[in-house]
């Protein structure tokens, strides 16, 4: 995220405080510079995740490429930003404004870059992994670049007394953080309801092209260190001296990785209590953010002094209070407190803030970092790039390791004992080079031993038992999976949100006439040689499917490995002997990326079926897009059908794709989409167990696009207009709410 700074004139400023305070006006237009800065950077980054969600999907490989083409970005941009702010006749207010220009021009652009630039590489046949981080690290190294980049400028814009720069760090960068805050929440929650993913991201570059005007009007006429030059020599060994401590990037690795590591495993606690719905991201990036600034500012405010007198003792207080928070908000009694709270809302706002409390003693690491570092001769524009630059290096490995390896080898609470652990080694390698060993210190080493035993401790085992009573839970990359015994039908969770039922007999099947017989007698013709299915739901297709001879193979997409897992171990055995089924592929990946590819790629499907469950919950919108939809038409073979289940919010949108929608009375919970007209002259059902979809009845449900995610970015409709659920069962409605029958062209 971009910063920027000011020279201070001879008044009394924030950078050097004393006993009063006062504040010019060029310091208020410094500030606000920097909030809009940060409002912008991250309403780029919800943006810009959003999109690469649907191109590259939300499976978890997917998730850190896009963080590490931030990471990389912003690093590098940090690094070159603190060379460049030490260079002598280089104007930083010129220099940061251009920035901001070049931000914003970027910027107004960027959504349709990304998914030109991704569509291009799916028609060359670019797939992979690799090719994934590459493309898209080209189309948003520029961006990212820069907003590293401005980092290092503001410090050395600000900074008058180097004795000060942890002051200087902690409060302006605090100011850019609580900017950042407010562009999660408000492109969350308001923006791209109210305006779509590109007019929110030309209104994020407004703001850069207005903060790039502001610094050229209002600071530019400022006092100059010699006329707007940097005093600093341009040898980059006195711009990067070699105080740099090995020791201090360690510490700055290992901190950087504590506070992704946190984000990740509290945003899947948060999942858990919430489902994953989209506003739970924005919401915790939010507060998170916001304390993160809080934390920042008010550290910066005595972390000078502090590091001065006992820097030792000063980490080992914040290692505490991260400690003791982190310890009491994971015994919150979350169960009760759901139970004593109706609305999901209310219950976010008491607990989100509580969750991420302890941050608020983490985020005072970086400027006591900065202090630290700085204290050891090191110009402030050097000391800002090269700390950030590890911090992000640190960053890059703590969400891409946690996300990636760590939540399923050791689990979300052994991570956090992780956390706390490299804290006190980050403490010890920060301090190392300024303390010499005495009592005093000894103790202090003693102390923090303590503390990480008392935190490793307490910290409680089976926690995701207590946030949903479950029989049994795996964890991996793509979320928190619980599995509740019952029967005949058990539950499969992900992230809190329903994925899957369990057939624990297959007597339900048979009742419930899941093998398609209806469809067969609308449509005798209907001969289903190939079967897509997206999610694996209870697997009820699968096994209906498989008793027909027509079928010559069934191509399986689930996201989660821990759901065919549960599915496996607790379905009946027939179920489980037709996964088993040689003609059965069962493909670990995100199903839009699948469909997205088999588009390309010109693959033809006799029957397509998504059947993830809640078409309004984060990821599973991907599926039920208008331009996913178009996707799967091009998929159909001629006379094929598409088949979801019968949420009346997904009705406009598919029938802004297929000309015929439908739903058959003896097979409920699903509803057909398709080109092709039934021939009505032979007809093999009575029109009572057939109703075609009429869509001007649906008018009050609006069509989703990717541009447009109305299914998820839903608040101020919820808010004022209360309108129908997205997740209303068209078979529980009356028929005349939704449908003609076949009467009108086929008589009974």
């Amino acid at each position: 995220m971009s910063s920027l700074g000011t020279q201070l004139d001879s008044r009394p400023t924030i950078s050097n405080l004393g006993p009063r305070v006062c504040v010019s006006p060029k310091q208020i237009s410094v500030g606000v510079c920097l909030f809009l800065s940060g409002l912008s950077s991250l309403t780029y980054q919800v943006i810009w995740q959003r999109v690469l969600s649907q191109e590259i999907g939300v499976d978890s490989v997917s998730m850190a490429v896009v963080v590490s083409v931030f990471m990389v970005g912003f690093g590098l941009g940090t690094l070159f930003g603190g060379f460049l702010a030490g260079v002598r006749h280089f104007n930083l207010v010129v220099g940061y404004a251009v920035a901001e220009f070049l931000i914003g021009g970027l910027g107004l652009f960027s959504v349709d870059l990304l998914r030109t630039a991704n569509r291009i590489a799916a028609q060359f046949g670019w797939e992979g992994v690799l090719y994934d981080f590459l493309i898209n690290l080209a189309t948003l190294i520029a961006p990212t670049f820069l907003m590293g980049m401005t980092t290092p400028m503001i410090t050395e814009w600000l900074s008058t007394s180097e004795s000060k720069v942890g002051r200087l760090v902690g409060i302006f960068y605090g100011l850019n953080v609580l900017g950042a805050a407010a562009g999660a929440l408000l492109a969350g929650f308001l923006f791209i309801e109210l305006f779509g993913l590109r007019a929110t991201a030309r209104l994020a570059a407004i703001l850069n092209l207005f903060v790039g005007v502001l610094a050229i009007t209002c600071l530019h006429s400022s006092r100059k260190k010699e006329a707007g030059e940097n005093p600093a020599s341009a040898n980059p060994a006195e711009i990067f001296p070699s105080r740099f401590r090995f020791s201090s990037i360690l510490a700055c690795i290992c901190f950087g990785f504590v506070t992704l590591a946190f984000e990740v495993v509290t945003f899947r606690i948060l999942a858990v209590c919430f489902e994953s719905h989209v506003h739970v991201f924005p919401m915790m990036l939010c507060c998170f953010l916001l304390t993160m600034g809080l934390g920042d500012m008010l550290s910066g405010l005595v972390v000078d002094r502090a590091v001065t007198r006992y820097p030792l003792g000063w980490l080992m207080a914040l290692f505490f209070l991260m400690v003791i928070t982190t310890v009491v908000v994971l015994h919150i009694p979350v169960e009760t407190w759901r139970a004593a709270v109706p609305r999901s809302w209310i219950l976010a706002l008491l607990l989100v803030p509580l969750l991420v409390f302890p941050v608020l003693f983490q985020s005072a690491l970086f400027p006591t970092t900065i202090a630290m570092v700085a204290g050891r001769g090191q110009r402030a524009c050097s000391c800002v790039g090269k700390v950030l630059f590890w911090y992000t290096a640190g960053n890059l490995l703590g969400c891409a390791f946690t996300a990636l390896f760590l939540v399923g080898a050791i689990g979300t609470i052994n991570i956090f004992r992780l956390c706390f652990a490299l804290v006190l080694l980050g403490a010890f390698l920060l301090t190392a080079p300024l303390v010499k060993p005495s009592k005093r210190v000894i103790q202090s080493a003693i102390c923090g031993v303590a503390i990480l035993v008392f935190g490793v401790c307490l910290v409680p085992e089976n926690y995701f038992h207590r946030l949903r009573p479950c029989t049994e839970y795996q964890e991996g990359p793509e979320g928190v999976v619980t599995y509740r015994e019952g029967f005949p039908l058990g539950g499969i969770q992900v992230n809190g949100t329903p994925a899957a039922q369990v057939y624990r007999s297959i007597q339900p099947l048979v009742s419930r006439e899941h093998n398609l017989t209806g469809l067969f007698q609308v449509d005798p013709g209907f001969q289903p040689r190939r079967i897509l299915i997206i999610g694996v739901g209870p697997a009820d297709l699968v096994w209906a499917m498989r008793e027909h001879d027509v079928v010559e193979n069934m191509t399986v997409v689930e996201l989660s490995p821990e759901v065919i897992g549960f599915v496996r171990k607790h379905s009946a055995p027939d179920i489980v002997a037709a996964l088993d089924d040689p003609r059965v592929k069962i493909v670990i990946g995100d199903g839009r990326r699948f469909l997205n590819r088999a588009a390309t790629h010109g693959q033809q499907y006799d029957l397509i079926q998504v059947g993830t469950f809640y078409p309004d919950v984060a990821g599973s919108a991907n599926l039920y897009s208008r331009d996913l939809l178009t996707n799967a038409r091009h998929c159909l073979a001629p006379q094929g059908y598409f088949m979801t289940l019968d949420c009346a919010g997904i009705v406009p949108t598919a029938h802004a794709v297929f000309a015929n929608g439908m739903i058959l009375i003896g097979t409920p919970n699903y509803m057909f989409f398709f080109d092709h007209e039934l021939d009505a002259t032979k007809p093999n059902a009575s029109s009572s167990s057939v109703r075609l979809l009429d869509p001007a009845r649906f008018a009050d449900y609006p069509v989703t696009t990717d541009d447009t995610p109305t299914f998820e970015f839903r608040f101020l409709r919820e808010l004022l207009d209360h309108p129908r659920s997205l997740r209303a069962r068209i078979h529980q409605m009356p028929v005349e709410r939704y449908s003609t029958t076949f009467a009108a062209a086929w008589p009974e």
